[in-house]
């Protein structure tokens, strides 16, 4: 959460290019793009970071926490422009792997991102 706050002036710099003209469009363009561009590589327990925007698309591999991180900045970023959303983390955990990404709602209904 820490990097998250610390990393919001970075995500307003990028916001414009994932930004559609619906909520719901711009939810589906954020999900191809990380899809697309980001390559899922778990991180091992004793190393874990969370990128930064700029490392995250530099690299174009990141763990989940790195991927909801990116799609969270984005998302919060639309928020701080006035965009009506409300959004958040989910942390599951299934056996033995824990997982986080985005939950974010737009007319009416929630979208997992």
């Amino acid at each position: 959460m820490r990097s998250h706050d610390d990393n919001a002036r970075l995500y307003d710099l990028i916001v414009a290019q994932f930004s559609r003209r619906s909520l719901v469009q711009t939810y589906e363009n954020l999900w191809n793009w990380v899809k697309e561009n980001i390559e899922y590589v778990e991180e091992d327990e004793k190393r874990q970071v969370i990128k930064t925007p700029q490392a995250l698309m530099e690299t174009g591999v990141a763990d989940c926490k790195s991927m909801a991180s990116f799609v969270g900045g984005v998302v919060d970023a639309l928020k701080r422009m006035g965009k009506n959303l409300e959004w958040r983390y989910v942390f599951a955990g299934y056996g033995d792997t824990n997982h986080v990404f985005v939950e974010a709602d737009a007319g009416g209904r929630s979208y997992w991102i």
